[in-house]
């Protein structure tokens, strides 16, 4: 294996949470008695964490971040708009393949980590992960994705970063690779596209999952 040690992000990457994400955020805009914004033009929030996406996407001052950040959790939580998700199609099957071929697997996610263990709870592939690491419920510790990188690779206890890949839809993994030392594989099926990924300086683009199933499993990397 040129990558024994595979960190995949959640959101775009294994599930497609925007239904979710998006309706949660329109709350929160709404709370702060914000004008909404477009449907198709919420897709930025998908991947960064919620503070940054905020202020940068939606004009929320840095002093309000915090408040809008809790109607968010409101909504998502507490009204159920975290279940509005599906898994990508494969996906489960490609995750416990390679765990079966011997990767050590870990999840890398900007997403407070309790939501991301339940999900992956409540989709039967907890167990599937040798870690699972995300943020704190207010986004502040591990708020970066190459902090969230680096926790990974101390759960993993990986010796040379060279060893590691780490999988994701967005520029933001890809940078916190980088930021790291590790290799990166951007995926198309989500939220970001291709000029995206490559511009940030994916080393590897799959187009679907079962280019990433296949080119994983034969080791074509």
């Amino acid at each position: 294996m040129n990558y024994p040690y595979l960190l995949f992000d959640l959101d775009g990457t294994v599930i497609d949470s925007g239904e979710g994400v998006k309706k949660s955020v329109l709350y929160a805009l709404s709370r702060l008695g914000y004008e909404p914004i477009a449907w198709d033009l919420l897709d930025p929030f998908l991947g960064p964490p919620l503070p940054y996406s905020f202020h940068h996407f939606a004009g929320v001052p840095e002093e309000d971040c915090g408040k809008a950040v809790a109607y968010y959790r409101e909504f998502y939580r507490d009204r159920g708009a975290m279940l509005l998700y599906r898994v990508y199609d494969g996906i489960p099957q490609a995750i416990r393949a390679l765990k079966r071929a011997g990767y050590e697997l870990a999840l890398a996610t900007s997403k407070p980590q309790p939501f991301a263990e339940q999900i992956l709870r409540r989709e039967g592939l907890a167990e599937t992960f040798d870690a699972i690491v995300g943020s704190d419920l207010n986004e502040k510790t591990r708020a970066e994705k190459a902090d969230v990188i680096r926790a990974c690779l101390s759960a993993l206890s990986v010796k040379d970063q060279r060893g590691a890949l780490m999988i994701g839809d967005r520029k933001y993994d890809i940078l916190g690779a980088k930021e790291v030392g590790l290799a990166s594989l951007g995926v198309t099926y989500g939220y970001g596209d291709e000029a995206e990924l490559l511009s940030a300086g994916a080393d590897y683009i799959c187009r679907s999952v079962a280019e990433l199933t296949e080119r994983l499993l034969s080791d074509q990397l």
